[in-house]
């Protein structure tokens, strides 16, 4: 007995052993199987809605920086209790905007999926960079480091990655760049000269 509850045994029989007594046991393992398996379900579930909960409220966090709507020390205190280090010397900000290129103006949306996805797996390898998904065609990237002049080399790294991947979709890749800011509180300055600078193609 000792071993068998050791091993997870949850039903037993004693002989002799009828047809009814072995289809009862089956009956009552099948319901318990049945129930593990819900409970699963329900605690997957219950993971993803975690998962999606947090990918919302740093979506929301990156907006509140780019809008200039938080304050530094509840960016940070916000940004740690999401796993984020948001500390740093100097920030940055890029537009990328994605169109349809050549002559049509055809949308379609698994394509622009598929640049999205692109760009996020590039700024995923950079614990640095943030990605925030504003508009249905306008990614945000924030970036961070220790000085202007490392800012703006790994921005052009990300840009020439991006281009580089851009070239498998039909989509032509625009960036406005922003230039480095001292403060976590300047992050909005930095993203309102992107938004209204010159765009370069990437």
């Amino acid at each position: 007995a000792q071993q068998a509850i050791q091993l997870g045994v949850k039903e037993y029989l004693l002989k002799p052993v009828t047809p009814q007594d072995l289809h009862q046991v089956l009956q009552r393992m099948a319901a318990l199987l049945e129930q593990e398996s819900r409970e699963r379900e329900k605690l997957q579930k219950l993971h993803e809605q975690v998962r999606e909960n947090r990918l919302a409220l740093k979506e929301q966090l990156f907006l509140k920086l780019v809008i200039g709507a938080v304050t530094p020390t509840e960016a940070i205190e916000q940004g740690k209790a999401l796993g984020l280090d948001l500390i740093a010397r100097c920030y940055l900000v890029v537009i990328v905007r994605a169109e349809p290129a050549g002559h049509t103006d055809r949308f379609d949306y698994a394509e622009y999926q598929q640049v999205q996805q692109l760009v996020s797996q590039i700024v995923d390898q950079n614990p640095d960079v943030f990605l925030l998904r504003k508009g249905w065609n306008e990614l945000v990237l924030i970036m961070k480091g220790n000085t202007p002049e490392f800012l703006e080399e790994e921005r052009d790294l990300i840009l020439e990655r991006i281009r580089q991947e851009a070239k498998r979709t039909r989509y032509q890749l625009t960036a406005g760049v922003g230039t480095p800011k001292k403060r976590i509180a300047d992050i909005y300055q930095s993203y309102i000269e992107a938004w209204v600078g010159t765009e370069d193609t990437v």
